[in-house]
């Protein structure tokens, strides 16, 4: 038994050598077969799975637990919101606000709500609770007992107090005519709106801004009380607008899901984006020498190897989810006149902007796809930054005057519309880059 068990176990390891050698070489080239010519894959990126990228949107809560909205019931605003009757259609403010509304008290993406009418007493701004229901049909069907005009730091202020109370999300409805009686405010309204805003600093909150037109009947009390200081107006064309004031998450929802039907101009201050999921598709229609040269297992491709040539320069795609902007910032004529393709080592351009095809596998992580074209690689290496600046909202210099005595001859302007905003726009750091994103590149070793 013993010499027996001593040629055994000998027999038995040269055996399971065999087996584990047979095993791994199998296994190796069954690695170097799946793997495709025109892409290198990183040692990290073979040690894990690939997984989709998570989108900016993915984590973003689904409700808002309040919502206060403020209706401004001053005489101002009278001509808003005529009475109306079955053979007379409603002003643009009337279908607009009403539309609003009846989404906060109905969408699901509020949980609570409650509403407000802010009315003058005593000279001084007033928040009076009301229903939805109360609103909406003054909005339809006109101010029964109109007052005097608010002061606006301090209706701002009363405002963001009160939602203050219950951590609620601010729905303000107003023309943001700001005269004060005292004249010696018309130099300090930066000032003075900042103040009154600082409590939207203190708790982290962002300020959405939004601006609309609509025909305006009835008695108009401009800022600027020379030669007159009411004239009567008949469908004449008048700004009104739409604040939204809460914490980022809770705002980008409420624009996104509730405020659907929100207008083209707007402005928004205080936010933080986060960085948009990226990577480069240079499989989706490319032209020229470019493949991707480091993929990784989360993020996808992240590094290209391209070789542009003299008279053939290389093109490619690159796709971005821009879901959490907010919808200005994701049409593609803004991004195409606004994104900026700079980086070091290199001579290119973007060449077109689009959205993503959902439909197509390729592309359904992302929201839209930048073509750039790099038409010389001076370095061997370098990066492609893909950068869009916050700017200031071109439309806010056409919608402000200096003088509102007059609207019927320069129409669809608001009295020192541009101070207001400035005001709002202090409470935050100075203007930055709404993203910017990297991806590396390397010079082709033959070119």
């Amino acid at each position: 038994m013993r010499s027996n068990s001593r040629l055994f176990f000998p027999l038995l390891l040269v055996f399971l050598m065999l087996q584990f050698s047979c095993f791994t070489r199998k296994d190796r080239q069954a690695e170097t077969e799946s793997v495709e010519a025109t892409e290198t894959v990183s040692s990290e990126a073979e040690k894990v799975p690939a997984t989709k990228p998570t989108s900016t949107t993915e984590n973003q809560i689904t409700s808002i637990p309040k919502v206060n909205v403020f209706l401004e019931v001053s005489g101002g605003m009278v001509g808003f919101m005529p009475k109306g009757g079955a053979a007379s259609e409603g002003t643009n403010f009337q279908k607009s606000v009403a539309g609003l509304l009846t989404e906060v008290n109905y969408s699901k993406a509020v949980q609570q709500k409650d509403f407000y009418f802010i009315r003058e007493k005593n000279g001084t701004s007033q928040l009076q609770k009301s229903t939805y229901n109360d609103v909406l049909k003054t909005v339809s069907s006109g101010i029964p007992n109109p007052a005097l005009g608010t002061e606006l730091p301090e209706m701002l202020e009363q405002i963001l107090k009160e939602s203050g109370k219950t951590k609620a999300v601010s729905v303000i409805v107003s023309d943001f005519i700001y005269g004060p009686a005292d004249k010696t405010k018309f130099n300090i309204i930066p000032q003075l709106i900042r103040g009154a805003l600082n409590e939207a600093q203190e708790k982290d909150l962002v300020v959405s801004v939004f601006a609309d037109q609509s025909n305006f009947t009835g008695s108009f009390h401009p800022a600027v009380k020379q030669p007159v200081a009411k004239r009567e107006l008949k469908g004449t064309k008048m700004p009104y607008y739409v604040w939204v004031i809460g914490p980022q998450e809770e705002v980008i929802l409420f624009n996104q899901k509730v405020f659907k039907d929100h207008p083209e101009q707007q402005a928004h201050f205080g936010f933080n984006y986060p960085e948009p999921v990226f990577e480069a598709l240079t499989k989706l229609k490319p032209s020229g020498m470019v493949y991707c040269s480091e993929r990784k297992p989360t993020g996808g491709c992240k590094s290209v190897t391209i070789g542009p040539q003299k008279d053939t320069p290389v093109e490619f795609e690159i796709g971005l989810n821009l879901e959490s902007l907010p919808t200005l910032l994701q049409k593609p004529e803004y991004l195409k006149q606004n994104l900026q393709l700079n980086g070091k080592g290199f001579s290119g351009t973007i060449i077109s902007v689009k959205q993503a095809n959902a439909k197509d596998p390729a592309q359904e992580k992302y929201s839209h796809l930048v073509r750039v074209r790099i038409t010389q690689a001076i370095a061997k290496s370098g990066q492609l930054v893909l950068t869009l600046p916050e700017k200031p909202a071109g439309w806010v210099n056409q919608w402000t005057t200096q003088n509102d005595n007059n609207p019927v001859a320069q129409p669809g302007k608001t009295f020192k519309l541009k101070e207001v905003l400035a005001g709002v726009q202090s409470l935050y750091s100075e203007q930055r880059n709404v993203f910017s994103i990297s991806l590396n590149f390397i010079k082709d070793a033959n070119d």
